[in-house]
């Protein structure tokens, strides 16, 4: 009875306040078929509120059930129909139910299930980053880059900028990796340029690098310290020979290759930014409809958070704005970015990424020993891991363990901690770090002053400085396997002499 009904009804009306997969509807069409030849299809008229009314909106009439003016002018509408628009609705909702079966659903049901366990077992793979054995590799390397992700690795992810700012300890930290003229490092993040100036400025990290807007600006970080003889040190080319007590350094103004700009470098090719007058309007009305929300707006992106809202509905308007986003900006340059882990849209152009602006700010990563790459943001960071992948002197490491191309992966409270670490390196080499601001004198002796900078016996020094051929993981893991068999030898041995 229910399905002759279906096959009579030249109109059908669903008008349910909340609802989630509504079956009669798709009934409906699907009896809809069984009509005579001469007898044009049913018009269906849908809630807003249901389920399916975004795959329905083609071909129902979508209406608000609490508006009962409109209810009732769309089944006029649907009643006064022509036959081939009836027909061309139809056939649009027929498609629909007739290709997204249940055994469709089912499919990708077991698919997903088997994705699940795939990325399962590649999390596996990730392993935790070995401080201890980083800072080995750090210890002996004479040049090294270090490329830090801002939001979520150095910082916490926050909607306001001004939540954003970086700890005191963060700016120690950096400052000190900076000192190290062997050091080139990189901080990359999505906020605008003038907050990164602020917080990080030229004044108090003068050989620090940035890339501000996820690849849009560039400020570069001077090269390091040019060594005469790449077979040797900076501390044994500082001293010479262990007999040899005479010191003459290059002043740093004359170093061309050290010579620190201050301007920020847009990308070298032209970037279309005609798109943000269509999409500025729909992120502001999204803001105002989303409580919580706010929306951040850069040179080149478009970021809209709602870390504040409430969670659900944050949620879903989020994927409704993606959706929305990815229809106006189909055929532009231009891509859409939801982040769960960050909460937020981003819309950016297509060809800016922090990559990219790497690969520009930087001629060759093979001229360094040793590479750290760190980050938290899944559409900046794997753009980055991907330029260092297959380097046997790189440690790409990924915050918190998730699928990701980076090889190791560390905790967020991790993250400061490990910097420390390496910042230390240098203080215990070398001394209290010297400032780009300062400059030796030149001199033909070894004066006091710069005795102070060094360890009081040269000889040790340039013995903790010889250059070392860096051995690879598995020789590393090798010998420890011996020391610990031969150890272990040496116990029981005793304790059957004993």
């Amino acid at each position: 009875e229910v399905k002759a009904l279906y096959v009579a009804a030249d109109v059908a009306l669903i008008a349910s306040v909340r609802e989630g997969v509504n079956l009669w509807a798709m009934e409906y069409v699907a009896c809809q078929a069984a009509r005579r030849d001469d007898s044009p299809p049913g018009v269906l008229v849908y809630s807003e509120f249901a389920g399916c009314a975004s795959s329905f909106s083609g071909g129902a009439l979508i209406v608000n059930p609490y508006d009962a003016e409109g209810v009732a002018d769309a089944l006029h509408n649907a009643l006064a129909m022509k036959v081939t628009e009836r027909r061309l609705r139809h056939h649009a909702l027929g498609r629909y139910v007739n290709t997204y079966t249940a055994s469709l659903w089912g499919r990708r049901l077991v698919r997903e299930l088997r994705l699940a366990r795939e990325r399962t077992a590649a999390h596996a793979t990730l392993l935790p980053l070995d401080v201890a054995q980083l800072r080995s590799f750090y210890e002996r390397s004479r040049r090294r880059l270090l490329v830090l992700e801002y939001d979520g690795a150095l910082a916490p992810h926050a909607s306001l900028p001004r939540l954003a700012q970086p700890s005191p300890t963060l700016v120690s930290a950096l400052r000190a990796l900076c000192a190290d003229s062997r050091n080139t490092v990189y901080v990359l993040s999505g906020r605008r340029r003038d907050d990164l100036d602020e917080w990080l400025s030229r004044d108090q990290l003068p050989r620090l690098g940035l890339v501000a807007e996820a690849g849009y600006w560039v400020r570069r970080a001077p090269s390091p310290l040019a060594q005469k003889d790449s077979g040797t040190s900076l501390a044994t080319s500082l001293l010479g020979h262990p007999s040899d007590t005479s010191l003459e350094v290059e002043s740093p103004e004359k170093d061309d290759e050290d010579e620190v700009s201050s301007d920020w470098e847009p990308p070298r090719r032209a970037v279309d930014l005609t798109w943000r007058d269509e999409v500025a309007p729909i992120l502001e009305s999204f803001t105002r409809r989303t409580p919580g929300s706010a929306l951040e707006t850069t040179d080149a992106r478009l970021c809209w958070y709602f870390r504040d809202a409430d969670p659900d509905f944050g949620i879903q308007q989020a994927k409704n704005l993606q959706l929305h986003l990815e229809v106006v900006v189909e055929h532009r340059p231009v891509r859409v970015v939801m982040s769960s882990l960050k909460k937020s849209v981003v819309v950016q152009p297509a060809r800016v990424s922090p990559g990219r602006a790497l690969r520009g700010a930087i001629p060759s990563f093979d001229s360094y020993d040793l590479i750290l790459a760190v980050g938290d943001e899944v559409y900046s960071e794997e753009d980055v891991f991907e330029l260092f992948e297959g380097s046997p002197h790189s440690f790409s490491v990924t915050v918190g363990r998730r699928l990701s191309r980076a090889s190791f992966f560390l905790d967020e409270e991790e993250v400061l901690p490990t910097l420390q670490t390496l910042a230390a390196v240098t203080n215990e080499a070398v001394g209290t770090p010297l400032s780009s601001a300062q400059t030796l004198p030149r001199t033909s002796s070894l004066d006091l002053g710069a005795s102070r900078m060094m360890p009081e016996s040269p000889t040790p020094m340039t013995a903790s400085f010889r250059p070392v051929d860096f051995p690879s993981f598995e020789e590393v893991s090798a010998a420890e396997e011996k020391v610990v068999d031969a150890a272990a030898a040496l116990v029981e041995d005793q304790s059957l002499n004993s």
